[in-house]
């Protein structure tokens, strides 16, 4: 993991936050704010930016390249599977961020890319600081959580069908 400066291009890091969904409706003042807080990092090929189980609340938005979702299952060997892919412009990370928990996944880099990371402590402060940035990006985010539960719902459907 290469670790850049937070002077990074602030504009890629603003696309990133409105393709991604969670910087819809922010004004540019406001994405300006979020980008602020953002730091840049940059991972090869394998490596874990999220290990199951671990206690972190950060919050990423992938701004280049694709990560595998993976889980342990509950079989006889315990074997790790890979859920689902996620490609850009995307984030990740959103379920522990909103509550709290033990991160439910590990998350690892399919190819070479770049993230941003929004640091759990930081992103609250912000927040609480701007209540209307709160707001937007708790929306935004319930949403995409949404559709990510409607896309799993749909997926779990489609397969008890055979379709």
């Amino acid at each position: 993991m290469v670790l850049t400066s937070m002077k990074q291009d602030i504009e890629s890091i603003k696309k990133s936050l409105i393709n991604s969904g969670l910087g819809l409706d922010l004004t540019d003042e406001e994405l300006n704010e979020v980008a602020g807080i953002a730091v840049e990092l940059h991972f090869k090929k394998g490596k874990t930016i999220i290990k199951e189980d671990s206690n972190t609340r950060d919050l990423f938005i992938l701004n280049e390249g694709q990560v595998s979702v993976r889980m342990m299952l509950p079989t006889i060997q315990f074997k790790e599977e890979v859920l689902t892919h996620i490609s850009a412009p995307a984030i990740f990370g959103e379920f522990s961020l909103a509550n709290g928990a033990p991160r439910s996944a590990t998350v690892s880099a399919d190819i070479e890319m770049i993230v941003y990371k929004l640091e759990y402590d930081q992103l609250v402060k912000l927040m609480e600081n701007n209540y209307r940035i709160g707001y937007v990006l708790m929306r935004n985010l319930a949403a995409i959580i949404a559709n990510r539960i409607r896309d799993n719902h749909r997926s779990s459907r489609n397969l008890m069908l055979g379709w």
